[in-house]
């Protein structure tokens, strides 16, 4: 609850900053074209039915190797051709940055733990919670809002100023969060050109 409490200011600052941005858009009617399809109930809800069962792997209730493996064994029997829509690039770069963050800066972590010179000044300069955003956001602009609130977590106690610095941080370069890597990429593949 204490993190709902540390992140909800930030969450209602951000809608009504949305909203306000909303007003600034051109009133122009959208023209889409739609296709009528026919809606499948039982497909519906066995997909629904994964997607909890996802949900649940997530929140600690079903063991997440077990719920993957159900997942893509009734998507591989019921859907096969789903396997063939995913964007095997960016899965790949999710699992490789993952890998990449978790292990290598689990490893520098522990190492910055024996270097006496580095941990005094992180530790000196990250000790109140303002300097903990801060120091999260600059560190999220160069090696991401996943791995900043790693590196810095065992300097200081300031867990709701890692977690407002890790949201804040992942708006700016391209490289501090993964979504605006995601973004990044479709609309290079999706591009249209403006008028």
């Amino acid at each position: 609850m204490d993190f709902f409490k540390g992140t909800g200011a930030l969450w209602i600052l951000g809608l009504l900053i949305l909203m306000i941005a909303c007003q600034f858009i051109d009133n122009e009617p959208l023209v889409i074209e739609t296709k009528v399809t026919q809606f499948n109930k039982v497909e519906t809800s066995i997909f629904v039915v994964l997607m909890l069962l996802m949900a649940a792997s997530v929140f600690g209730y079903v063991n997440f190797y077990l719920a993957g493996a159900i997942v893509a064994l009734v998507v591989l029997i019921y859907r096969p051709r789903l396997f063939k829509g995913i964007d095997y690039h960016l899965l790949f770069t999710f699992i490789f940055f993952f890998f990449f963050f978790f292990f290598f800066f689990f490893l520098i972590v522990g190492n910055i733990a024996n270097i006496s010179v580095l941990t005094d000044f992180i530790s000196n300069n990250l000790v109140g919670p303002q300097a903990s955003f801060l120091g999260t956001v600059i560190m999220s602009q160069f090696i991401s809002n996943i791995a900043a609130p790693i590196l810095i977590s065992p300097f200081t106690p300031h867990a709701v100023s890692f977690f407002l610095g890790a949201d804040i941080g992942g708006i700016g370069t391209i490289v501090s969060s993964m979504a605006t890597l995601i973004a990044y990429k479709v609309i290079r593949m999706n591009a249209r050109v403006e008028t």
